[in-house]
């Protein structure tokens, strides 16, 4: 059960984002400078500051 709730957690959203970007991507002729400017910049910090913030030190 801990598995399942490990792929929900964690693996999901970068599957999630993966297919959104393999079905959006040629859709909007979106460059791969754009996209790797955008995930570095408000997607890294929209994953990680969530778990930093239930973390308990």
């Amino acid at each position: 059960m801990e598995l399942l709730g490990i792929f929900f957690n964690v693996l999901a959203p970068v599957f999630l984002l993966v297919l959104i970007g393999y079905v959006v991507g040629p859709r909007l002729e979106l460059q791969a400078r754009t996209l790797s400017r955008f995930s570095l910049n408000i997607l890294t910090p929209a994953f990680t500051l969530p778990c930093a913030e239930h973390r308990s030190y």
